[in-house]
């Protein structure tokens, strides 16, 4: 797959801040991708995941696909992180991007018959990393659950780290793969099924309702 770059002196569009003191999530088009792809790019490199690019973005096809949509998340005027998701229809059979190393394990464990949804480039912020911790990352989750609800999806599938596992265990996940090399970035993934949403979905908003999450467009 062809990755693209942006210009780096793009201009980035604002988001209305419904108050500077919460967290907010919006849909990213047009100018908020650049700043979603500046994040991604930002998170990981710091980490290690990919080599340096003067553009100083990082981005692929599936960005630009209409089954696949990206969510920045913001503490106040500051981005937290950002997470996107890919939607499979057996109506549309439009790809997601675990079809290219875990297809197989899809076809067996999952099927395609299902309104199946893959969220992938989930990534936090530098600055969010060590003082957002596990809030951050719940917040920046719960923007996905939009997608599970407005299109009646049955199955979320991820494909993670090794040392993430533990975390989408929590909600409700279970490992159907073993560990391959992902795509583009520097690193190894398992793929991870949730058949549970309802008790996802519930998981996840019992622990964001106290920090008043916003959705601001």
């Amino acid at each position: 797959m062809k990755l693209h770059v942006v210009p780096a002196d793009q201009k980035q569009a604002r988001v209305r801040q419904p108050d500077t003191g919460r967290y907010h999530y919006c849909t990213a088009r047009d100018g908020r991708l650049d700043e979603v792809f500046a994040l991604r790019y930002r998170a990981y490199f710091e980490q290690g995941y990919i080599g340096e690019n003067p553009r100083r973005r990082f981005f692929d096809d599936f960005d630009y696909e209409p089954n696949c949509r990206s969510f920045l998340t913001y503490f106040g005027e500051q981005p937290v992180g950002s997470i996107r998701t890919c939607l499979w229809t057996p109506q549309q059979r439009l790809d997601i991007p675990a079809m290219e190393i875990f297809d197989e394990e899809i076809r067996r464990e999952v099927g395609y018959g299902q309104r199946i949804m893959e969220t992938n480039k989930f990534v936090v912020s530098p600055e969010f990393q060590r003082r957002g911790g596990i809030a951050a990352r719940f917040s920046i989750y719960r923007s996905a659950l939009d997608v599970v609800h407005e299109e009646q999806v049955e199955v979320v599938v991820i494909a993670v780290r090794e040392e993430h596992i533990d975390f989408y265990r929590l909600l409700g996940f279970k490992q159907i793969s073993d560990l391959r090399s992902y795509p583009h970035l520097n690193f190894n993934t398992a793929l991870l099924a949730c058949y549970d949403l309802d008790f996802m979905s519930d998981f996840i908003i019992g622990r964001t309702n106290a920090l008043r999450i916003d959705r601001a467009g």
